[in-house]
């Protein structure tokens, strides 16, 4: 910085600091876009050249900053956004997606109507990628508002690109049919305009739906030609992102040794780029797998560099299934008040990234053992779980309780605010609502017929069956019957009254 400054103090002097910056602004321009186009194998190239668009992006970092400052400062929303776009695998790569989103905002925010829509296009799709790992809802609309733009652009690439980060969005909030629709028709228009790089994404993204959806040969044979298609273009972040895929299906499928050998060769490629929350994807399947075979040490370490690496980064999405991990890890530590107050945390920061909840038979595996503890206890630890920062759980998970203690005196960002420790109740614990609505339901009641008796809406009756679903893992009511016969449970808690009922 001191030789920056001491440079433009004599340009200044000279009379010359306008036409040097003009000059490099044009170069960074050219630059940035010259490594886009090598990075993402828009032109031919061999790894080591991709590779190295990644090792340049620290060394010239400072001059892209600098442009950018004065591009932000001259109001110049188009050199900005060229500029924000082309250095945006960078910032995917090494996790600076806070950094990378406020640039775009601010760019995007300047009132320039001139600027081309394959500009504006091209950056709301990168502003949406980059914040798919915390804020998947911000991550649709960006890309929703992209994808218009660089349809009327007819920009293939971009187009494409937008279709595949719609359907990874879908794919991580849950809907596998919106998901399947986005990728096909991205790898359709990728295909068609030989574009390897969206092309060998779909496939990939596919490969993760299908293993969502339990068919795991097909995803198999679509992680492995994603494969293909990443080795044909010699993209190897991309063969990076299949084999997590691929280690991910190992683990399904019950076979740890191939994915050991999966995540372990992702690994590699991603360390030579840096790519932590690759990284941290990886780690995190190798500590599952030691998880697995009873190896909990081992375990605890891959997954505790796996988490500071999502948390680093801001990754909401990575520190929530991070917190999961270590939720099944103290399960297997035998510590069932951490795992409750683990899998609590994990839950309310799913929901605060706008993932799916866990399912009731997931978070029973890691709330099963804490039920020795009796019921009060549970609610306090779920309670405490609910109420902590995110700080202060990766803490807890990473087991030090002083730290943990600490991070939740100072961490603004509170997952769920509670009192001192209501009535929360954790997943299989039901409410005395919704143990009357079990028992309305053995009864053989309709949603109509429940919501009639307990002086509540119809929607409010269908939404207590549907939490009642989620928290014991069943998917009909005639399952939620069968369990209540099984536990042979009181379910006549005494009504709340009309009033009561009637705000319920």
């Amino acid at each position: 910085d001191t030789i920056r400054e001491y440079a433009a103090a004599r340009l200044a002097d000279a009379g010359e600091t306008a036409t040097f910056q003009h000059r490099l602004r044009d170069y960074v321009v050219r630059l940035a876009e010259h490594n886009l186009a090598v990075g993402m194998a828009l032109i031919p190239a061999p790894w080591s050249a991709r590779a190295d668009v990644f090792r340049r992006y620290d060394v010239d970092a400072g001059n892209a900053w600098q442009v950018l400052s004065w591009c932000l400062a001259d109001g110049d929303a188009e050199t900005g956004l060229r500029i924000c776009t082309a250095v945006r695998p960078c910032w995917i790569v090494r996790g600076s997606f806070a950094e990378g989103g406020e640039w775009l905002d601010s760019f995007l925010a300047l009132d320039a109507p001139a600027v081309p829509p394959q500009v504006r296009g091209a950056a709301l799709v990168g502003r949406g990628q980059l914040a798919l790992p915390s804020d998947p809802a911000l991550a649709e609309t960006r890309a929703e508002e992209g994808l218009e733009a660089c349809r009327a652009a007819r920009d293939e690439f971009w187009t494409a690109a937008a279709l595949n980060l719609l359907s990874e969005i879908a794919l991580h909030t849950g809907r596998a049919d919106d998901a399947a629709a986005w990728a096909d028709e991205a790898l359709s228009i990728a295909q068609a305009a030989g574009d390897g790089w969206n092309e060998g994404y779909a496939l990939g993204t596919r490969a993760a739906i299908a293993g969502l959806l339990g068919r795991l040969r097909e995803a198999q044979q679509l992680a492995t030609a994603s494969i293909s298609v990443m080795r044909r273009i010699d993209q190897q972040w991309g063969v990076a992102r299949a084999l997590l895929g691929l280690g991910d299906l190992a683990r399904l499928r019950g076979d740890p040794g191939d994915a050991h050998d999966r995540y372990l060769e992702a690994l590699a490629i991603l360390r030579e780029i840096d790519a932590r929350p690759g990284i941290a994807r990886c780690l995190a399947g190798l500590g599952r797998i030691a998880l697995d075979l009873g190896a909990t040490g081992m375990a605890r370490q891959h997954l505790a560099e796996s988490i500071r690496l999502s948390q680093s980064t801001g990754a909401r999405m990575g520190v929530a299934r991070g917190l999961e991990a270590f939720a099944a890890l103290t399960v297997a530590e035998d510590r069932p008040e951490l795992a409750v107050q683990l899998t609590a945390a994990a839950s309310a920061l799913r929901e605060t990234a706008g993932l799916p909840p866990l399912s009731g038979a997931r978070a029973e595996q890691y709330l099963a053992p804490g039920r020795r503890l009796g019921e009060p206890a549970m609610t306090r630890l779920w309670a405490e779980g609910l109420a902590m920062g995110s700080e202060a759980a990766v803490a807890l998970a990473l087991d030090a309780p002083e730290v943990a203690a600490a991070a939740g005196r100072q961490d603004t960002v509170t997952l769920t605010a509670v009192g001192t420790y209501p009535a929360v109740a954790p997943p299989g614990l039901l409410t005395p609502r919704e143990r009357q609505v079990v028992a309305l339901i053995v009864s053989g009641r309709s949603n109509k017929s429940i919501a009639e008796e307990l002086f509540i809406s119809p929607a409010t009756a269908a939404r207590h069956v549907a939490n009642i679903l989620a928290k014991l893992g069943f998917s009909s009511r005639t399952q939620i019957a069968a369990w209540a016969a099984d536990k042979q449970l009181d379910l006549t808690a005494p009504a709340t009254g009309p009033a009561s009922a009637r705000r319920a």
